[in-house]
């Protein structure tokens, strides 16, 4: 099979849906090695060195630039009957205005079409236009019934066009053994956006300084320096994923308070380190979870500092939570994602 899928995401430096596109494309490639995997794109997209070391995937630009400053209405269909594909996904919300294939368009959540907090910025053409590309699709992928059951709802969609295919956890190990900080420290893994709810965060955090004075916090990811500042909260970019890894493993616990989720990759990431998770209520969270983390109100700052006191003086909830958390992740991977999404494309063919 000869798969085509959108290489925007790999302009961004980091997120969840760039990791999507890397993690299901390298898994498609692992599993299929005689399928062709192209990544298109208006731009030239430089693919990671785990993505150029495979034989069968490939970087595809346009060759004009008509087909450059017209990419989704020209570009890419051409270059789509081009490279003969057999089916195209949409990774971040867009499928071709002209169907020259069948489609695939992955619907990661509906916060562009939520109002306040819950709405990411920079969320406007995904707002405007996806609406009109969903009839154009073959078929529809969500990361969890949760948002399947919301998209068919809000857009009125039929559910036999959707399907809930949950994402993996690549092997997310630390580079080495070592303690991070050498006093015990609570971890959010995520960026800033106000949907992530880490001003709540920081003042449960503070509230549970109170009981506890040594206990830190470390926010990991794409936080603005400077943005929370001052004793025992650490503000850390990792330089690459075994740091990230490294950072989260010494964490007494993961505290995800997020207003809203498609899926909630960190949670999986920390349960498979061994880590504790404290997570919001939001129905994609407690989903994923599956009964292994301890879920909190994401509007209280009080109820989320006795969660995280529960589990930093409750050993034995502690190692409950590890050990539940450990075997909830082993149930993921990019490669169940992997076949099940190209089912997905098979069946997106046929009845094309």
């Amino acid at each position: 099979m000869r798969i085509a899928l959108d290489a925007a995401p790999l302009l961004l430096p980091a997120g969840g849906i760039r990791r999507y596109t890397v993690e299901l494309a390298l898994a498609l490639a692992g599993e299929n090695p005689r399928d062709e995997i192209f990544l298109v794109g208006d731009r030239p997209a430089a693919l990671p060195e785990r993505m150029r070391a495979r034989r069968n995937i490939f970087a595809v630009a346009p060759r004009s630039r008509p087909a450059r400053s017209k990419w989704w209405s020209l570009g890419l269909p051409l270059t789509l009957l081009r490279l003969r594909a057999d089916v195209f996904h949409g990774t971040d919300f867009s499928v071709p205005y002209i169907p020259a294939v069948p489609a695939i368009l992955t619907l990661h959540d509906l916060s562009p079409w939520r109002r306040g907090a819950m709405r990411p910025e920079g969320s406007e053409r995904v707002r405007a236009r996806t609406p009109y590309l969903l009839p154009l699709a073959a078929r529809i992928l969500t990361p969890t019934e949760a948002i399947r059951r919301e998209a068919a709802h809000y857009f009125g969609l039929s559910k036999t066009r959707i399907r809930s295919i949950p994402h993996g956890v690549a092997p997310f190990r630390p580079d080495k053994p070592r303690r991070m900080r050498t006093e015990p420290y609570v971890a959010h893994l995520g960026d800033h956006g106000s949907r992530k709810n880490v001003a709540v965060l920081v003042e449960a955090w503070r509230l549970a300084r109170g009981r506890r004075p040594d206990l830190g916090l470390v926010l990991i990811g794409q936080v603005p320096p400077g943005s929370f500042d001052e004793p025992g909260l650490t503000q850390v970019r990792p330089a690459n994923d075994a740091e990230m890894a490294a950072w989260l493993a010494g964490a007494q616990a993961l505290v995800y308070p997020s207003l809203y989720e498609g899926f909630g990759l960190p949670m999986i990431e920390a349960m498979s380190l061994g880590v504790p998770v404290i997570a919001s209520r939001d129905p994609a969270l407690v989903e994923v979870a599956g009964g292994c983390a301890v879920h909190a109100p994401a509007d209280s700052a009080q109820r989320l500092c006795e969660a995280v006191l529960s589990v930093a003086e409750d050993d034995r909830l502690a190692a409950r939570l590890r050990a539940a958390g450990a075997a909830r992740a082993a149930e993921f991977s990019w490669r169940r994602t992997a076949r099940l999404t190209r089912e997905l494309y098979q069946e997106a063919v046929q009845a094309w």
